[in-house]
């Protein structure tokens, strides 16, 4: 029997360096693992709270030259105040409906976020995914995958999230929403959404990626307080 500890047994890898997406004239470059013929669910659980990702079966995480802008934060949820921003916000969102589906990509949720893509990430190389990819994407998880769905009163489909189910925590794997329902704030409200999920199910932690302090599109995150970040090996207060 082999006693050797599930995560000693992974072997890593790296990309080739590519460029940036968070950070102008900087290159990026990623360290990776497979999740295959391993427990997944535990795997993956440790490996999150080592600061790493998932996409497919794959576990990655930034491992980059001369850089650690890129940071791994998450949402205590248990502590998580309310503030009248955020109450506003559901307020506004009273009319959503939020539904775990089966983990199937559709043509609507496709539809969706090809919308969102092209507005949000025209220049991104998601914007280019094909259906095919979109469904491979949503499909494909070794691990407790939930698919989420966002609805209003008409049933029009406002907003979708890919999260991941850890043993005490979520990790939104990513989430898209409607661009012309701005003042909705549906990214916001996703989270708000997670954090209140994790609260009934008594659950510690909403893992939301990374956090980049230069990047405007990460400044969103630092408002979910309190948050923790990932730095030297140990979960700390983020301020």
């Amino acid at each position: 029997m082999n006693e050797t500890p599930f995560f000693m047994q992974l072997k890593f890898y790296k990309t080739p360096q590519t460029t940036c997406p968070y950070l102008p004239n900087k290159k990026e470059q990623l360290i990776f693992t497979h999740l295959d013929d391993l427990d997944s669910d535990l795997t993956h659980d440790f490996m999150a709270k080592s600061g790493f990702r998932r996409s497919h079966g794959i576990l990655y995480k930034p491992d980059c030259n001369n850089c650690n802008a890129c940071m791994p934060i998450r949402i205590n949820a248990k502590k998580f105040n309310f503030s009248k921003k955020y109450l506003r916000v559901l307020n506004k969102n009273t009319e959503i409906t939020s539904k775990d589906v089966r983990l199937l990509g559709s043509i609507e949720q496709y539809e969706l976020f090809n919308k969102y893509q092209k507005t949000r990430h025209k220049n991104g190389n998601m914007s280019l995914m094909q259906f095919k990819e979109y469904k491979s994407m949503v499909e494909d998880s070794p691990v407790n995958t939930i698919l989420i769905e966002y609805r209003n009163n008409k049933d029009e489909l406002l907003a979708v999230s890919l999260t991941d189910q850890l043993f005490e925590g979520y990790s939104m794997v990513y989430s898209f929403f409607d661009p012309k329902e701005k003042k909705k704030s549906l990214g916001n409200f996703m989270i708000l959404d997670h954090i209140n999920r994790a609260r009934q199910n008594n659950y510690s932690y909403i893992y939301l990626g990374y956090y980049v302090k230069n990047c405007s599109k990460m400044s969103y995150k630092k408002n979910f307080k309190p948050l923790e970040i990932l730095q030297n090996n140990n979960w700390d207060e983020f301020n």
